[in-house]
């Protein structure tokens, strides 16, 4: 018996020194797509050239997209099959309309680790009655949108991110205010939590540019997430400003109205002096607002094709790496107390 025994210590002496016995030192095999992990959202660079040659065709090919008229339905087409290419899975939200037609949302979804805490990034893509092409208000909101989603659709995030194209903003927020109304209601496609939105409306023409970006928001983690992209931009203090919300003149109110932490982005043209030596009209946000609004008025705005460009980078620039970091279950997203 004690020889037995003896044999049997010698033998797990033996195993364990080889290794086969004991805590194993190998990582256990990984998942070939593993959750990211939170923190770990990468801000995706996104080409401002490839967003105005983009904005051009869309508002040049799709002038007057209002009242479900053929040119407005071929938009809706366009950004959806866009959407599609990109790789983010796509759906329509019908809505009832002033105009007497049915009214679209187009959406656009990059799922995420969870799949009902959402991000939505928005713009409208509708022009109002007297307008032609809206190029700036809101082309240039609604391809900022779509390139964003685009490149997001290539990164792993832990929250899901709705890239949505508004419809009928411009007869009073028609679009955004029945898609919040959905999520609230639990009416809509899939049921979900709205954590942060992103509004982006008239934007892209600012640094180096003179006009200010402006940014109304509700939480000091948005406010913060924007403020240390533009640093990391560079952009100079005095030309981004942060604006408690009032009013409702974009779809981003429809967010702020339910409580859901969120910011909207516009140009400011107050005070600004253009090449000839003359001030932007008083009060106006850009001269050729709710007329003919063409990618040329947006270039004479900006003065040359280089600081138009460069203000779209800028733009890009900061809402990309605040995006992902809202995208991050890492960062709690709060109401301003």
């Amino acid at each position: 018996m004690a020889q037995a025994l003896r044999a049997a210590v010698l033998l797990f002496a033996l195993l364990l020194v080889a290794g086969c016995v004991g805590p194993s030192t190998t990582p256990p095999p990984t998942s070939p797509n593993p959750p990211p992990k939170a923190g770990d959202v990468v801000a995706p660079k996104v080409s401002a050239r490839e967003t105005l040659d983009a904005l051009r065709v869309f508002s040049e090919r799709h002038p007057y997209r209002q009242a479900g008229n053929p040119s407005h339905a071929m938009s809706r087409d366009w950004l959806e099959n866009e959407m599609k290419a990109a790789g983010l899975e796509t759906l329509r939200q019908d809505f009832p309309s002033t105009a007497g037609t049915t009214g679209q949302n187009i959406i656009g979804v990059h799922w995420g680790a969870n799949r009902s805490d959402w991000i939505v990034v928005g713009a409208h893509y509708d022009v109002t009655e007297g307008a032609v092409f809206g190029t700036y208000d809101d082309g240039s909101g609604t391809l900022l949108t779509l390139k964003l989603g685009a490149a997001f659709a290539k990164v792993a995030t832990d929250r899901t991110i709705a890239f949505i194209e508004f419809d009928q903003e411009e007869r009073g927020l028609i679009g955004s205010k029945f898609f919040v109304d959905s999520v609230n209601r639990q009416t809509f496609a899939y049921p979900v939590n709205v954590s942060g939105m992103i509004d982006l409306d008239m934007v892209g023409i600012t640094w180096p540019h003179p006009a200010k970006l402006v940014c109304w928001e509700n939480s000091d983690e948005v406010q913060g997430f924007f403020e240390d992209a533009r640093k990391a931009v560079g952009v100079p203090d005095a030309n981004v400003e942060y604006r408690r919300p009032r009013g409702g003149s974009s779809d981003g109110a429809s967010f702020i109205g339910a409580d859901i932490p969120t910011i909207y982005c516009w140009s400011d043209w107050d005070e600004v002096v253009l090449k000839d030596g003359t001030h932007a009209p008083a009060g106006t946000s850009y001269p050729w607002w709710h007329q003919a609004d063409t990618y040329e008025t947006m270039l004479a705005m900006a003065g040359d094709e280089a600081t138009l460009e460069a203000g779209f980078q800028t733009t890009l620039d900061i809402v990309s790496p605040a995006l992902a970091r809202m995208a991050s279950a890492s960062n709690e997203l709060e109401l301003r107390g």
